[in-house]
């Protein structure tokens, strides 16, 4: 499913929540994510749980390379608080 399908799935408010935390350092999506999945009562297989580990590994290593970028948390909500306000 693409992200326009999941978008017509989804409340004003959910997208706008999806926004702020696509926004977040990548340590903070993963955090995030997983905490979701959590609340859905499913038990993390192992096989996820190293799927986590090797994506989050390598946006890691991305950021230490320069290659993504990233904006802090404030920045990112204030911008947020200023468009949908």
């Amino acid at each position: 499913m693409g992200a326009a399908s999941y978008n017509r799935l989804m409340s004003t408010e959910s997208s706008r929540i999806l926004d702020a935390a696509l926004a977040l350092p990548v340590d903070e999506r993963a955090e995030l994510a997983e905490r979701i999945l959590d609340s859905l009562g499913a038990e993390p297989t192992e096989d996820r749980l190293a799927r986590w580990a090797v994506e989050t590994e390598s946006r890691l290593d991305a950021i230490e390379r320069g290659e993504l970028r990233t904006r802090p948390a404030e920045e990112v909500f204030s911008r947020l608080r200023q468009r949908y306000s």
